[in-house]
């Protein structure tokens, strides 16, 4: 067998056709690719802390993005991939620390035949067949199916085993907490952690200031 050698460009086009992103305009940088590369590494390693999410991303983006943004753009696209719904975070049952796991498969429907496809399969299993992976329109970290008028679209991912979330409750927000409960949360996380952290240019605020003395 004979083996070639391939440039930079052929790797980066291979990647991107791996993770079924067929857009010519797309680049290995874009949201769309970076959030491809989370959930196909998150349906491997979860659960799993954020930071290894983070850290086996980067790993497979050495070389093919620049270093210098690789951390950054993993972490913001994590992070909307969280509150998007592929993903749930949680405490971990052992020391408190933070846990990602795949959020479990689902769609929701946003009217006129389109739809949000939410969550994943471990695995790097697809939620959904091949016959429509590619009608999936990607946009930054969010994933869209528009229905064709000849076919019930909702009707067949729930045979394949999603789950039909309603728009309300994906739109929901988190439980309002008080100030006081919040900062007595982040008081009780900070006396668990194993040992502080100096942070360079951190600037504690005093409280019993006017809200106009720093400015």
């Amino acid at each position: 067998m004979e083996l070639k050698l391939a440039s930079n460009s052929d790797v980066v086009l291979a990647t991107l056709e791996a993770l079924r992103l067929l857009d010519d305009s797309l680049a290995l940088e874009s949201p769309e690719a970076i959030a491809a590369v989370l959930r196909r590494v998150g349906s491997i390693l979860c659960p799993a802390p954020p930071r290894s999410i983070v850290r086996a991303a980067v790993g497979g983006l050495v070389g093919l993005v620049d270093g210098g943004s690789a951390q950054q753009l993993v972490e913001e696209v994590l992070e909307a991939a969280i509150a998007y719904g592929d993903f749930l975070e949680s405490e971990s049952e052992s020391d408190g620390s933070s846990v990602l796991r795949v959020a479990v498969p689902a769609f929701v429907r946003l009217g006129q035949g389109r739809f949000l496809l939410v969550g994943l399969a471990p695995d790097n299993v697809s939620t959904v067949p091949e016959s429509l992976t590619g009608r999936i329109e990607y946009r930054e970290h969010v994933r869209f199916l528009q229905q064709d008028p000849t076919e019930n679209l909702a009707g067949y991912l729930v045979d394949l085993g999603l789950l039909e979330v309603s728009q309300p409750a994906w739109l929901r927000s988190p439980r309002p907490v008080g100030a006081s409960d919040h900062l007595a949360l982040l008081d009780a996380e900070l006396a668990a952690s194993e040992r502080p952290v100096e942070l360079q240019g951190l600037r504690i605020l005093d409280s019993t200031q006017p809200v106009t003395f720093y400015k």
